[in-house]
């Protein structure tokens, strides 16, 4: 199971470990947060349901996660992947056909 959302300044750690294991090109953790700060309309995460407790958090850290997660006990969520878009002026937008931001995945 995956889900969209907003993403938070929060992420930006799982963000830049996504960055450096998928792209070629890697960029500093401080990018991620800037761009969430300054576009938080335009910052997403993917998250997917991991079953068991998330690693290096405690009982309690977990119990209480789970407790708040919409799928029960039992797993939590994880970020998978990002997309980071920008707004351009009309005369600065690419052309027809090209994509413009950049995800991951």
């Amino acid at each position: 199971q995956v889900r969209l959302r907003m993403a938070a300044l929060k992420d930006v750690i799982e963000m830049q470990h996504i960055n450096l294991v998928s792209l070629p090109e890697n960029y500093q953790a401080q990018y991620f947060a800037l761009h969430i700060l300054r576009w938080p309309t335009l910052s997403h995460v993917a998250e997917a349901w991991i079953p068991g407790p998330r690693l290096g958090h405690t009982h309690e850290e977990w119990d209480s996660e789970a407790a708040e997660a919409s799928e029960g006990p039992g797993g939590h969520w994880r970020v998978v992947g990002y997309v980071l878009a920008t707004l351009a002026s009309p005369e600065a937008a690419p052309p027809a056909g090209v994509p413009a931001g950049m995800t991951t995945g």
